[in-house]
């Protein structure tokens, strides 16, 4: 049970294993971009390809849902980034209960935005989580938890990779452990625990009042999704790419340096950041060096400061 991009790699690896996948279920399809275009989920996707039935109910906790298990007789049930609630009825239905493999070192960043977090904290390390369902978000007795560092330059997209390909072994071994009876579970430290909420557009802008260091953590943890952005002159400016290089103290969001010989380098609440990548809109990504040899910004002017209603949307 899951949708986004991230569980393609543990439905295809527990495909090609000796278990047999006896149905998919994602959400419904939904019409997506300018053209309203309906665009299959990437679950779904992978399942079509690999041959396995599809179920795509709007709600679970209903009759019509319990049909669909007594056909599909399921032995083991796993949610991987599952929208929906999973009742009580429906997690004790299969003989070998029901489990989650969540992208966090649990009890830490439960709920929707695991791999983001440990990137915005300055963690050193994240990891992946397979546990039990029960009536709480990601408070479920674990099974097996394996971690990875995070790298000095990691962003959102590439943590997402490295742990959507461990969850997908971590999954497998985890399945095997329930087939053969050896599992060992551990309790989760509830007292340690901490949530993450979901993660929209907005969030991406940058106060440049924080420190460099932060604003930098945040720079690299959307990106991708959602990607962070500034305004200059009345238009959204996205920041994909930034380091901090020095001391600062003055107005957070003043130009420092616009050249390209000396960069695009920003005053923050703490610290210089350079921007090394950035995007004008309706415009592709290119270096801010490169993109000031043909546009004009001057030191001394701010960023982050709406001209009319149309930048601040």
């Amino acid at each position: 049970m899951g949708t986004p991009e991230f569980g393609v790699k543990s439905l295809e690896v527990l495909a090609q294993s000796k278990h047999k996948i006896a149905g998919v279920l994602t959400n419904p399809d939904r019409p997506s971009g300018r053209g309203n275009k309906v665009i299959f989920s990437p679950i779904k996707q992978k399942a079509i390809e690999l041959n396995i039935p599809v179920f795509q109910p709007e709600k679970i906790n209903t009759p019509e849902f319990k049909e669909i298990l007594d056909r599909l007789k399921p032995d083991l049930l796993i949610t991987v980034c599952c929208s929906h609630y999973i009742t009580k009825w429906i997690r004790e239905y299969p003989h070998f209960g029901s489990i989650n493999l969540h992208p966090s070192l649990l009890p830490l960043y439960r709920g929707t935005s695991p791999i983001i977090e440990p990137i915005i904290r300055g963690d050193k390390k994240s990891g992946i989580t397979t546990f039990y369902l029960d009536k709480g978000w990601d408070t479920g007795d674990m099974i097996i938890q394996s971690e990875i560092p995070i790298d000095e330059k990691e962003t959102g997209g590439s943590l997402h990779d490295k742990l959507s390909l461990l969850g997908s072994e971590i999954l497998l071994k985890t399945v095997n452990l329930i087939e053969e009876g050896k599992v060992i579970i551990t309790v989760q430290n509830h007292e340690l625990a901490c949530y993450t909420d979901k993660i929209f557009p907005g969030h991406g802008e940058i106060v440049w009042s924080c420190p460099s260091i932060e604003i930098e953590r945040k720079i690299r943890a959307f990106n991708p999704f959602p990607g962070t952005y500034t305004c200059y002159k009345g238009e959204k400016v996205k920041i994909w790419e930034a380091n901090t290089c020095g001391e600062y103290e003055g107005k957070p969001g003043i130009i420092v340096h616009a050249s390209e010989k000396e960069g695009l380098v920003i005053g923050t609440g703490q610290g210089l950041l350079e921007i090394i990548t950035l995007q004008m809109p309706s415009r592709k990504k290119t270096g801010a060096r490169e993109f000031l040899r043909g546009y004009k910004m001057n030191v001394g002017e701010t960023l982050g400061e709406k001209t009319d209603e149309k930048s601040a949307d």
